[in-house]
């Protein structure tokens, strides 16, 4: 079984540009989208924590990891979008 490692950022490009964070989302929305991969990323931790084989373990973590990442994104453009 081969694991295929994934990044966190998904696609870096589309068409040649840059991916960027939707523009119009307001201050509840990215707090609604942060939230809510806050408790993905933290039911993906718990799910991982019971895996005891670690190559299944892996992917589980790995999405753990991309949630949080994602979620710090939304928090990140909510906190420029209140200064």
């Amino acid at each position: 079984m081969q694991v295929v490692a994934q990044k966190c950022d998904g696609p870096q490009h589309v068409r040649g540009g840059p991916v960027a964070m939707p523009s119009r989302l307001t201050d509840f929305e990215l707090e609604t989208c942060a939230r809510a991969l806050r408790a993905l990323a933290f039911q993906e931790g718990s799910s991982a924590e019971k895996v005891s084989d670690p190559a299944l373990r892996a992917p589980v973590q790995q999405r753990a990891k991309c949630a949080a990442a994602l979620a710090e994104r939304f928090e990140a453009a909510r906190r420029k979008t209140r200064a």
